[in-house]
């Protein structure tokens, strides 16, 4: 039953894949040298924009300040002009709407969630855990799930499907091995999941599950390479952040009055 609806689902065209908002395509992988050059411009970004919002409120007229001191930093606290009125947005040209395609004539697709606890032991083989109608599901698959961690939404031509994983990763070495739920032998060349939990016959529930290792298939290496400059950019920003303790930065805010309407 589960072979079958593997090729089933693997015949099945994944049309997209969000994947944190960027394509998965078009991407190398990161040495240290090039991850930390990338988050060195991320910081310095940063630093212009606060530079910028900085002088932005420096420009308004202070009429009475107040300064807070919190275990090293300052919150000040400005009483301003207020800022000159926004232009009149009746007086903006209205914008013709854009032309809508008609998709009445497209078959609605069922749209489902996947709300999976994932395992992965030694960055090998994957235990997923889920819920469907009250039934609890388990199952071993081949695949480590940890280069999945990046997908968000899978459309097939029969579903739409939101992912939601719980990701943790065990090595056996910290435990004996019978302490380990029971693992099948899988085949080397191909994605594949055995059911160890719940019915077999809900084909729903499986289809999901298939979906997920036939995308992994058709885009593996992909995948790969975006889990290597995940880790990559985080072991940077870790690297940054040991070489750059951050200091307390000062608060500001401020606000102003608003005259009541029809007040000149």
């Amino acid at each position: 039953m589960l072979d079958s609806i593997r090729k089933s689902c693997l015949a099945i065209c994944i049309i997209t894949t969000a994947y944190c908002g960027q394509s998965l395509h078009h991407y190398n992988t990161l040495s240290d040298a090039e991850a930390d050059a990338i988050i060195l411009a991320e910081v310095a970004s940063k630093a212009a924009e606060e530079s910028a919002r900085l002088a932005e409120l420096n420009q308004a007229e202070i009429l009475s300040e107040g300064v807070l001191e919190d275990n090293g930093r300052r919150i000040i606290i400005r009483q301003v002009t207020p800022p000159e009125a926004e232009p009149d947005s009746t007086a903006l040209p209205a914008l013709s709407p854009a032309p809508s395609a008609d998709l009445s004539a497209l078959p609605a697709k069922a749209r489902r969630s996947l709300f999976l606890s994932a395992t992965v032991y030694d960055r090998a083989l994957t235990y997923l855990r889920w819920e469907d109608a009250g039934e609890a599901y388990e199952g071993w698959s081949n695949v480590d799930f940890n280069y999945l961690g990046g997908v968000a939404d899978l459309e097939t031509d029969q579903a739409n499907y939101t992912l939601f994983m719980a990701l943790g990763n065990l090595s056996t070495e910290n435990g004996p091995e019978g302490t380990l739920p029971g693992r099948p032998v899988f085949p080397e060349d191909e994605a594949d999941f055995v059911l160890t939990l719940g019915d077999p016959a809900n084909l729903e529930t499986l289809q999901g599950i298939e979906a997920v290792l036939a995308y992994y298939e058709a885009n593996e290496e992909s995948l790969q390479i975006a889990y290597q400059r995940r880790e990559a950019l985080q072991a940077a920003r870790e690297r940054y952040a040991a070489a750059h303790p951050e200091e307390p930065k000062d608060l500001i805010f401020q606000y102003w009055d608003r005259e009541p309407e029809g007040e000149e």
